[in-house]
């Protein structure tokens, strides 16, 4: 058996490396700024070692081990194991196209990993139930973003953001929703997530909790700027992704946030954004509805 295991890197260790003197100096000082490091890194890479240690040991497993932004395009493996929280699970989502993936919280104390199916104390239970068969994995939606029909982005598993690149701008967007008239609106932005994003920031915002085996998107307009007159049809809703809404830019530097922060794509006046199910599902281990309440 084949198996990637794609691990995050501690925020202590990020720092190090591109803010040495001043991190040590806050930590000299025991600046609360900084004051849980040292106990989340020792968490992470003790269960990182954990799960490392408990593939090695395993006969037929040929293992590889990567830092999660060295990892490129996943291919020839039989399973993805990501060691880290949701944000590692949501990077590494973005590089697979069929191959199951394992979500392993390294730090279950402060991580909440919805996408995570274990921790490294129950992670060699977790596996012989895989390779058993006892455990089959969820698949889950997933879609892509389209700017001016042009598809460009990798395969969306929770949410993006239509914003200002601005956060303290208006958003101005024109909305379009099948049968309805466009109806122009303003706002902070737009999320628009897939059911298993639901329980993300949408929720956060006032969205609902959708189930994970639903098909459908949802979209909610943050922080709506009420019009001179009348008020807005579309606020938030749940459509299928055949049906959801498209949004045409009425800013000049206008963004398009993909599933987090890190990676956005630029929106200028007139470029309309649209969703395509294009993407396929992602196959993961151990996704509980009860991680969802």
């Amino acid at each position: 058996m084949r198996i990637l295991l794609a691990h995050k890197t501690s925020k202590l260790e990020t720092l190090m490396e591109h803010h040495s003197a001043e991190l040590e100096a806050l930590l000299r000082k025991k600046d609360p700024s900084v004051a849980t490091l040292k106990d989340a890194h020792q968490r992470h890479q003790g269960n990182l070692e954990k799960t490392i240690e408990t593939l090695e040991a395993l006969a037929d497993v040929k293992l590889t081990v990567l830092p999660r932004h060295k990892v490129d395009k996943i291919e020839g493996f039989d399973l993805v194991v990501a060691v880290g929280g949701d944000g590692t699970v949501l990077d590494i989502s973005h590089k697979i196209q069929t191959t199951p993936l394992l979500g392993v919280n390294s730090d279950p104390v402060k991580s909440v990993g919805y996408f995570c199916a274990t921790d490294a104390m129950h992670f060699s239970s977790v596996l012989a139930k895989i390779h058993a068969q006892d455990l089959v994995p969820a698949k889950l939606m997933r879609f892509q973003v389209a700017i001016n029909g042009v598809v460009n982005s990798y395969p969306i598993l929770n949410d993006i953001l239509i914003a200002h690149e601005n956060p303290a701008a208006v958003t101005d967007l024109i909305l379009s929703l099948g049968e309805f008239p466009p109806e122009t609106q303003k706002s902070s932005g737009v999320w628009v997530s897939t059911a298993a994003g639901s329980t993300a920031a949408i929720r956060s915002a006032g969205g609902y909790v959708m189930p994970l085996e639903s098909r459908d998107v949802q979209y909610l307009v943050r922080e709506p700027c009420p019009p001179h007159i009348g008020a807005y049809r579309h606020l938030k809703g749940i459509r299928p992704l055949e049906a959801a809404p498209q949004f045409t830019s009425r800013m000049e530097a206008g963004r398009v946030y993909l599933d987090g922060p890190h990676v956005s794509q630029p929106l200028n006046l007139g470029d309309v954004v649209s969703l395509e199910g294009s993407a396929p599902d992602l196959s993961i281990f151990g996704l509980l509805e009860k991680n969802r309440d």
